[in-house]
């Protein structure tokens, strides 16, 4: 008996020791495949995020359980107007440095930026993955009833020539997203170029926009700090607050695909998770 319960004990460890060198093979093989593959720049941020959610789904797909990995995304935080990967402001405005814009200028490269950044949380979250692979770890992987977290933390700050600009409107967002290429935000040439609205909707298996309330700079402030977050749950078992949401907006999400949710940073820290650096 005692020899039985040794060798099942032995076999335990083993396959636990077996699982734990694998996902450590898995993470560093999709580190750099994840690199090669989809890649925007040679320096993207959110790669880390993009890795450990991939890396979740292959130890599911060939460990079935017997190890898990936690997620590497961290909240990343930017200021706009960005500074791009070339270091301009890819604007025909580009040849004003911020505090010389006027309000309307402004406005305009915040709608841009906030573009940018709306691609890149896509990108870092492995197109809104919903692969049944990682689904079936999603419990471990999210805390947040709406399985979804903040990615990015935004502060909006003006220009010392305006004191505000006029609020951006989810029709603002939705028509940035049709005007903008995926090589404009990525700062790099795509084979097969396409709107920032169709990468969301047609990679993995699509996702919406939703803006919870008009982007702007409170009267008498200089600056306003917004989130984005990805949800990775479709609409049953969401939060009253996202249902509103979801309900109040143009923008509609599909059973079975995920959203990017842009909201001011108090209001996603209550609806999703955020991991610190």
């Amino acid at each position: 008996m005692n020899n039985r319960l040794a060798k099942k004990g032995m076999s335990e460890v083993f396959k636990i020791a077996l699982a734990v060198i694998a996902s450590l093979l898995i993470l560093m093989v999709m580190g750099g495949f994840a690199q090669v593959l989809n890649k925007p720049d040679t320096a993207a941020e959110g790669l880390p995020c993009r890795v450990s959610i991939i890396a979740n789904a292959r130890t599911e797909e060939f460990f079935q359980g017997i190890t898990s990995l936690s997620k590497s995304c961290a909240v990343i935080e930017k200021e706009i107007p960005l500074r791009g990967v070339t270091g301009v402001y890819p604007l025909e405005t580009e040849a004003k440095e911020p505090v010389n814009m006027n309000a309307e200028e402004f406005r305009k490269v915040v709608i841009r930026d906030m573009t940018q950044l709306i691609a890149r949380s896509w990108w870092m979250t492995v197109e809104g993955d919903r692969s049944d692979y990682f689904m079936k770890k999603i419990g471990q992987f999210f805390t947040s009833e709406n399985k979804c977290m903040i990615v990015y933390a935004i502060k909006i700050h003006l220009p010392k020539t305006s004191s505000s600009f006029t609020a951006i409107s989810q029709t603002d967002i939705d028509s940035a997203l049709v005007q903008y290429k995926k090589s404009e935000m990525f700062d790099k040439v795509f084979e097969n170029d396409q709107s920032i609205q169709d990468y969301i909707a047609l990679s993995g298996k699509g996702g919406a926009v939703l803006v919870t309330e008009p982007i702007s700079v409170k009267s008498g402030q200089k600056e306003a700090l917004y989130g984005i977050a990805v949800g990775f749950t479709d609409t049953s078992g969401l939060s009253k607050t996202i249902e509103n949401i979801f309900s109040s907006s143009s923008a509609k999400i599909n059973a079975g695909s995920s959203f990017i949710l842009i909201a001011p940073f108090e209001t996603l820290g209550g609806l999703c998770d955020h991991e610190n650096k």
